[in-house]
């Protein structure tokens, strides 16, 4: 089996499993096994990235699972609306930073 072989398995059958790594959330009215990590976003925020400065959730999925957005596009995630300041793809997993417009 190759790395990448190895790496797609692993992704498929380690990181989203809800024994592992995996949280169940609501995502656009469907059910979605999916991780967040904030330490992550942390980190990325401390980079200067520009188009994640004012993220506040950074999200985890298999892009098969995920409906397609841009940035911009609104995200609903466990009842609340979250806008997409970055999504990125690689081997099949979604990474996606967002923020929550709230009015006061």
């Amino acid at each position: 089996m190759s790395l990448r072989e190895e790496i797609l398995n692993d992704i498929n059958n380690v990181f989203f499993l809800l024994e592992d790594f995996g949280e169940m959330h609501t995502i656009d009215n469907k059910n979605i096994v999916c991780m967040i990590d904030n330490d992550a976003l942390k980190i990325r925020s401390g980079s200067n990235e520009l188009s994640v400065s004012e993220s506040t959730l950074l999200l985890f999925a298999k892009e098969s699972d995920l409906p397609r957005k841009v940035v911009g596009d609104d995200l609903l995630i466990d009842g609340r609306i979250y806008v997409v300041d970055d999504w990125k793809v690689n081997l099949g997993v979604a990474e996606v930073a967002l923020h929550q417009n709230i009015s006061y």
